[in-house]
């Protein structure tokens, strides 16, 4: 795939095609990771920012049922200095 450096502002950009956006799961609003490597650019989707929906404390006790609530575990008596 060829595509053109454009000028945006006072930095460069490359658009990308939305088959490939599409292909690599990107959207507007993504977050990619590039970097130089042996002669090439190198740009990889940052997964680890993907949108995410974040929730508190009580939002995740409120989803607690009877179906993905877990029962007691026993850990056997304590060994060495733990304080219960």
């Amino acid at each position: 795939m060829i595509t053109k450096v454009r000028k945006w502002g006072n930095s460069l950009a490359v658009r990308l095609p939305g088959a490939l956006a599409r292909q690599m799961e990107l959207e507007e609003g993504s977050t990619v990771a590039f970097a130089p490597e042996r002669g090439q650019f190198i740009v990889r989707p940052y997964f680890a920012s993907r949108k995410r929906k974040r929730y508190t404390m009580l939002q995740l006790v409120d989803l607690m049922n009877k179906k993905n609530k877990h029962s007691l575990v026993s850990w056997g008596e304590p060994v060495g200095c733990e304080v219960w």
